[in-house]
């Protein structure tokens, strides 16, 4: 399978994409996205981190592009003093500060930093965690990291959306790449898609290729594939 004509932008989730199951980046993922840029594709980072981390994450890569955060909670553009949030924290805070009268709940250290979502760890139940986020109105994305619990309209897409927007671009016009459950409506609204092979099952059927390699290896070998522009 070959890229798309129209596809001019790159857009990536970063845990377990781009890096290990530790969190440890891979250096040639940085690379990949630093090439492309210089032939005139940018890349967008979509992640459930909280805005600084990936603000800067991106700054150090040099990417120069819009940044996607807190799973679309959070769009941001330094170099054009930009910064969206699209949703509220108040009534994830509310739900969680309840659940404690019940259960044992420790928040993520980054949790301090969101602005749209709260994130504890994955000690409790998902299915049952869920069910009791829904009741409230609200609803947890579960990364394999940590449970992000927010508004219904805080998604992964929807920040992508608007990120996109701001290069002046429509999904149509992106190429995506993930790993887990918060992917897989970005995968599918974009022009095409692909999945890393650590990838859930889910974000695999949702991905037009999935990749031999995982994490780091696996963004590398997709880039190579579909942007052969690299390799002249």
């Amino acid at each position: 399978m070959l890229l798309k004509d129209n596809l001019k932008v790159v857009v990536t989730d970063v845990d377990a994409t781009i890096t290990d199951d530790h969190r440890r980046i891979d250096l040639e993922s940085i690379g990949m996205i630093r090439a492309l840029r210089d032939v005139g594709i940018p890349t967008i980072l979509a992640s459930g981190n909280a805005y600084p981390v990936i603000l800067y994450l991106a700054k150090f890569i040099g990417t120069a592009s819009p940044v996607v955060a807190e799973n679309g909670g959070v769009v941001g553009w330094e170099e054009r003093d930009i910064k969206k949030v699209l949703g509220s924290r108040e009534k994830p805070l509310a739900f969680v500060e309840d659940l404690k009268k019940e259960y044992q709940i420790t928040h993520l250290e980054s949790d301090a930093w969101r602005e749209s979502e709260v994130v504890i760890t994955r000690d409790l139940h998902y299915e049952n965690l869920s069910a009791l986020a829904a009741s409230s109105g609200l609803k947890v994305e579960d990364t394999k990291f940590a449970y992000h619990i927010s508004q219904p309209e805080v998604r992964k897409a929807a920040g992508v959306l608007v990120a996109l927007g701001l290069l002046g671009l429509e999904a149509s016009d992106a190429f995506a790449i993930g790993d887990s459950q918060n992917d897989v409506e970005m995968c599918e609204m974009c022009g095409q898609g692909a999945a890393v092979a650590n990838a859930t099952d889910e974000m695999k059927s949702a991905a037009d290729y999935v990749a031999l390699g995982s994490h780091g290896a696996g963004f590398v070998e997709i880039i190579r594939r579909f942007f052969p522009v690299l390799t002249k």
